[in-house]
């Protein structure tokens, strides 16, 4: 099968000018750059206007030009820069481009369009659960228009908590979503579960964002062993104490009075026996009797006794 054939343009008979020939913008920002074309032929000219290197919809205005020989037109160009996709920051060559039937020309603009870096992150889980260990997926989406290497890292208060990023450097280009993996290793708690509170943070350049991150590590023993345990201690420190009573009312029987024994008293010694009886001696001898006196001889009269006066 024949392949059609491409029919070769040739310079057309225009001078084709600009005015500015250079033009600067800011994203969100356009600019209209003035065309001027002179018909240097001897025919009837009839040229639609373009401009290449653009994403669509960069038009000019009108979009037809019809030139009679020796004439001069303006044409109207505007040129925008997105703010959120192409063209983004850099120096650009455009071409503005005259076609007819059988001519074409070209007039380069330089358009420069100036940096606005802008970054954003996701971190998924933002709330993890595990053990010892936990991982989160990050992504950074570059919403500006200049490349940017992004740096990760991690700030906590938490001690013990380590963390690591795969990869730490992530270089993405304007308009695209960079990814990497944030691992959390911390020690796990024994008995109560554990919140460990993080921030990730990425830097680029002077843009800096951060997003919060929860770890919540489930604890070694279970809380249903805690809570069967509690009870069960209860029962067991009962017990002893009812042991212990009935022991001690053993040992004192009842109505027995106890005087408690101040700290630091030393042990009471046994009580003394008591001293020994001297030996008795034997029963002494009555005293032995006077001799009788002989009787006495029979009383005579009665004497009067004398007293002076």
């Amino acid at each position: 099968m024949d392949q059609p054939t491409r029919r070769r343009l040739t310079l057309a008979p225009v001078l084709v000018s600009l005015e500015p020939e250079t033009l600067t913008l800011r994203p969100g920002q356009s600019g209209d750059v003035t065309v001027r074309v002179t018909n240097t032929g001897t025919l009837v000219s009839h040229y639609e206007m373009e401009v290449r290197g653009l994403p669509a919809g960069q038009a000019a205005t009108p979009a037809r030009v019809e030139l009679n020989p020796g004439d001069t037109r303006t044409v109207t160009v505007r040129i925008g820069a997105a703010l959120d996709g192409p063209p983004y920051a850099g120096r650009h060559v455009l071409g503005v481009v005259l076609r007819g039937a059988e001519h074409a020309r070209c007039a380069e603009l330089t358009l420069t369009v100036t940096g606005a870096p802008a970054l954003d992150a996701v971190v998924r889980p933002e709330v993890a659960d595990g053990e010892e260990s936990a991982t989160y997926a990050i992504e950074l989406v570059n919403t500006g228009n200049t490349p940017l290497a992004v740096r990760l890292g991690a700030g906590t208060t938490e001690r013990g908590v380590g963390v690591a990023f795969r990869p730490a450097t992530v270089t993405v280009p304007p308009g695209a979503t960079g990814s990497a993996e944030l691992e959390v290793t911390a020690p796990r708690p024994w008995t109560a579960g554990a919140g460990r509170a993080l921030r990730v943070v990425a830097v680029a350049g002077s843009l800096r964002v951060e997003r919060p991150v929860s770890f919540r590590q489930r604890p070694r023993v279970p809380a249903v062993l805690l809570w069967v345990a509690g009870p069960l201690t209860a029962l067991l420190v009962l017990a002893a104490t009812v042991a212990g009573t009935a022991l001690v009312l053993r040992r004192d029987p009842p109505g027995a009075v106890t005087t408690p024994v101040p700290a630091g008293t030393p042990p009471a010694s046994p009580p003394a026996s008591p001293p020994a009886s001297p030996p008795a001696s034997p029963p002494a001898a009555p005293p032995a009797s006077p001799p009788a006196a002989p009787p006495a001889a029979p009383a005579g009269p009665s004497a009067v006794e004398s007293i002076p006066r």
